[in-house]
């Protein structure tokens, strides 16, 4: 979200009240790359082998949902 689509103030109440854990990047820091999988991967490898054991599994187990829900194996509104 951009500041200038907000009403005044939203932005310092969103990052003070709503989500205090989360700050703007400092001037100057490069955008992150929009290829989520490839940054979680990235950094799991950066962590070491039980993060990217990790990743790795519950990268399966997502497309293991997405397979149950293109298949039409799980109820109607279910989320992968």
């Amino acid at each position: 979200m951009y500041p200038w689509y907000a009403a005044p103030g939203y932005m310092t109440w969103y990052f003070r009240i709503s989500h205090p854990y989360m700050m703007p990047l400092p001037a100057g820091d490069p955008p992150r790359p929009c290829e989520l999988e490839a940054i979680v991967q990235e950094e799991a490898e950066e962590e070491g082998p039980l993060a990217s054991s990790l990743t790795d599994t519950i990268d399966r187990m997502r497309r293991i949902a997405e397979d149950l829900l293109a298949s039409g194996e799980l109820p109607e509104g279910s989320r992968a």
